[in-house]
């Protein structure tokens, strides 16, 4: 019996050190799959991020009750409009910070965007082409005179130059999305015309 417990001692510590390889050779194999799907799942993102910025000239619409928003420019594919109605009363508390006159009434206020399945946004600005905004709604027909405010997430708020193509119906060049904030008042072209080239004062929060 003496002469048998080295071996079995040395035949324990063999069959030891080989798990223990093996142990050592699947964390191994396991790490550099993980490395694998991730150096995978980082390429197909780079793909994605650069498939994004391929644009085509299109248009696409939204609507949200009366208003109907169409942007039309070179957008990316699969993309589309979103059109996500804001508190109209909170926003007439910063009537001071559009400079909008006494007199108007807030027709609607909007968060405009263009976005994917996956919520991200797409900003006009970052590609140097704006897209042109149609929003018709019949809340218009009742004005002389339709005011567009531009609301950033941070910075100025800024009056855009209107076209009225329709009694319905008015045309914003954008270069950024974000909420945008329509009102009507019943002066004629030429006070629209004065405060559309006012920067705003005031720095929204």
């Amino acid at each position: 019996m003496k002469s048998t417990t080295p071996s079995m001692a040395l035949l324990t510590a063999a069959f030891s050190f080989i798990f223990v390889l093996i142990g050592a050779g699947a964390r191994q194999i396991y790490t550099q799959y993980s490395r694998t799907q991730s150096d995978m799942s980082q390429l197909e993102e780079e793909a994605e991020e650069e498939e994004e910025f391929v644009l085509y000239e299109k248009s696409i619409k939204a609507q949200d009750g009366d208003i109907v928003v169409t942007a039309k420019g070179f957008i990316p594919d699969n993309y589309h409009l979103s059109l996500v109605k804001k508190d109209t009363k909170s926003e007439s508390g910063k009537k001071d910070s559009f400079l909008f006159s006494k007199d108007d009434e807030i027709l609607g206020s909007y968060d405009i965007s263009i976005v994917n399945e996956k919520g991200k946004e797409f900003q006009p600005a970052n590609t140097g082409r704006p897209v042109t905004l149609y929003v018709e709604s019949e809340k218009f027909k009742d004005c002389k005179c339709i005011e567009v405010c531009h609301v950033p997430d941070k910075g100025l708020a800024e009056m855009m130059d209107v076209m009225r193509v329709r009694d319905d119906a008015v045309v914003v060049v954008a270069n950024s999305f974000s909420v945008y904030v329509f009102t009507g008042t019943g002066h004629d072209g030429s006070v629209q015309k004065e405060k559309s080239s006012k920067p705003a004062n005031e720095e929204v929060k």
